[in-house]
């Protein structure tokens, strides 16, 4: 038998985690484990840092704080530009997690 969860995590550029959250099984969809998660609610809490953001994929909603992909096709040079940097920046967490799995084992 197999079953699954839906992490969040967060990570500094260092691959340091700093924010985690395991709250949900692994067929609920992302961004109703974001908005059930503690997660959500720190960019508001005014303990974040104005000058920092969260990086989402295209599952999430963008605020202020949370930063995701545009949508679509032939999105011009500077949306197309600001996805690719934003795809850069998420790499990040995705070498955390690689990581974590060569340290441990885990996943």
């Amino acid at each position: 038998e197999c079953w699954g969860l839906v992490v969040l995590a967060g990570c500094d550029a260092r691959c340091r985690f700093n924010l985690f959250s395991v709250v949900n099984t692994g067929s609920t969809n992302d961004t109703v484990a974001w908005d059930s998660s503690s997660m959500k609610t720190i960019p508001d809490s005014g303990k974040f840092p104005r000058q920092y953001y969260i990086i989402g994929d295209e599952a999430f909603v963008y605020t202020d704080q949370l930063l995701v992909p545009y949508s679509g096709r032939g999105l011009g040079v500077w949306k197309d530009s600001f996805n690719c940097h934003l795809s850069r920046m998420r790499q990040c967490i995705e070498r955390s997690f690689a990581l974590l799995v060569q340290r441990w084992g885990t996943f």
